[in-house]
């Protein structure tokens, strides 16, 4: 078993050679990106699932005190959509163990603040992609979510980013989901797509994007901004 492969060099290297082995064996390898999977020739690919809403409550409810389960569990269950490592670090964050504020007020700090582990887990992904796919996948986050894939690639396009072939990238690195002719994105890696930008600068007028009508409000008002462009959020 060969886990969280990079490319597909490492494993030629560590194995000698995909046509080493004869009838009998087998190599299992995980990767988070299915086209090293198929570059190193793999006969089976296998695509882990989500965890049902069901199983996400089981999960969930190991991780959080009983006195907080049913305030917490739904709107939590709903948030991770089946990722199990969202599911385990948001049960497991000293906030939600306290329950200090309400159930609304709790998921807007852990969506404008998301724990360490998942900004971490975010960031191996992320970084391992090409600028356009950074791009494009910032542009989604912040903007496009949910829209039709056609009109983002007209508009990406036009900002000169080679769109269909990067949101096949991060089809590929799991961070965005084919649906149809739509651009589907979990709710946490949208979040932390607009963290991503949010940590660029404090001033939002020195950030590469905004979506937020108030800081597009305040930036216009004080004509502080310094991008290039922006579009505006539904």
């Amino acid at each position: 078993v060969i886990d969280d492969v990079r490319n597909a060099r490492d494993v030629e290297a560590l194995v000698g050679g995909f046509d080493w082995f004869s009838r009998g064996h087998l190599v299992i390898l995980t990767s988070r990106n299915r086209q090293v999977l198929v570059q190193c020739k793999v006969k089976e690919l296998y695509a882990i699932q989500k965890l049902s809403q069901y199983e996400s409550s089981q999960l969930l409810s190991l991780c959080i005190p009983g006195q907080y389960e049913s305030m917490l569990n739904s709107e939590l269950v709903r948030y991770a959509t089946g990722i199990p490592l969202v599911l385990k670090v948001l049960g497991l964050t000293p906030a939600t163990k306290q329950c200090a504020a309400s159930e609304k007020e709790h998921m807007q700090i852990l969506r404008q603040n998301p724990p360490p582990e998942i900004q971490d887990a975010f960031r191996r992904s992320f970084d391992g992609l090409n600028e356009d796919e950074k791009n494009i996948f910032l542009d989604l986050a912040c903007f496009f979510r949910g829209e039709n894939r056609s009109y983002v690639i007209q508009i990406l396009d036009g900002c000169g980013y080679f769109t269909e072939l990067g949101i096949y990238g991060l089809i590929d690195e799991s961070l965005i989901d084919p649906l149809d002719n739509m651009n589907k994105m979990s709710n946490m890696f949208q979040d932390m797509g607009q963290f991503a930008v949010c940590e660029e600068s404090k001033e939002p007028g020195k950030r590469s994007r905004l979506w937020d009508a108030n800081e597009v409000a305040e930036v216009l008002t004080n004509n502080s901004v310094s991008i290039k462009c922006f579009f505006n959020a539904k």
